[in-house]
């Protein structure tokens, strides 16, 4: 149950990182 709380709250940075968090997965990629 505590890694379904973390992982929901990894995604809702993610969200809020928004484009830039997008932007450097491709990079990475």
């Amino acid at each position: 149950m505590e890694q379904l709380g973390e992982m929901k709250h990894a995604v809702s940075k993610e969200k809020k990182e928004g484009t830039k968090f997008k932007k450097e997965k491709v990079e990475v990629i």
